[in-house]
């Protein structure tokens, strides 16, 4: 262990060595406050996250129903299209085995 005497010569020293001249300003005290409420009151739950962020939220869940509604629409649209040309072929081929339908482009 070092003694008493040689802490206070090893604090000169580093006085000595690295001079601070850093004070705390003013407001510091009251910036940690503010920190520290602010933490506070940061929601704990989702629910309380929820509650904080409901306009977002609601934005983020209508554009979501929006851009899958659209795309399903399309996606139908398309798989009908399809289903329509092949019954159109099956029926033509019904009718006559030997007649060639050409098949229309779908949109």
């Amino acid at each position: 262990m070092s003694s008493p005497n040689n802490e206070d010569h090893l604090r000169q020293l580093l006085r000595q060595s690295w001079p601070t001249s850093a004070s705390p300003s003013a407001q510091f005290r009251a910036a940690v406050w503010e920190r520290i409420d602010a933490a506070k009151r940061r929601p704990a739950t989702w629910a309380a996250w929820l509650r904080l962020h409901v306009p977002g939220v609601s934005v983020a869940g209508v554009a979501v129903i929006l851009v899958a509604g659209i795309g399903g629409n399309l996606m139908a649209r398309h798989q009908t299209a399809r289903m329509r040309e092949a019954q159109i072929q099956r029926y033509v081929a019904s009718i006559d085995p030997h007649q060639q339908v050409t098949a229309m482009p779908v949109p």
